[in-house]
């Protein structure tokens, strides 16, 4: 995977690959849970972004229609082509360095499966400090 997210990095300018746990509500046992993830930064991007993959396989939580000023955001950035977004979620999460912060973020979700599971984007990492490392 980190050789995929090698590419990808040339490709969008993908930079701080860190862990993370994103907390999501578990179906099965009705309670809150933490998944790790890989994030990275996209100093280039105005919208965080994660894989459908991810949402679909491990998280099992809705996916929320693009529409509204939420759409209008999307179409605004103009850094992904709309046609492979195909929702959003809002998730909390933390970096697993600082457990103590939390943060949380609206993610577009990406229809394909790509090589990364999450991407975050200038505005989240700036508030995340992630851009001073």
């Amino acid at each position: 995977m980190l050789a995929g997210l090698t590419k990808m990095q040339k490709f969008r300018r993908l930079k701080h690959t860190t862990s993370v746990r994103l907390r999501y509500h578990s179906s099965t046992t009705k309670k809150y849970r933490w998944k790790r993830a890989l994030i990275a930064v996209d100093t280039a991007s105005d919208i965080s972004v994660i894989s459908r993959r991810l949402i679909n396989q491990d998280l099992h939580i809705p996916i929320r229609k693009v529409e509204g000023e939420i759409a209008q955001r999307l179409h605004a950035s103009n850094q992904w082509p709309n046609d492979t977004i195909i929702g959003y979620v809002d998730l909390t999460w933390r970096m697993e360095q600082n457990p103590h912060m939390e943060y949380r973020t609206q993610f577009f979700v990406e229809s394909h499966n790509p090589y990364y599971t999450v991407i975050l984007g200038r505005q989240d990492a700036k508030r995340a400090n992630m851009l001073n490392k």
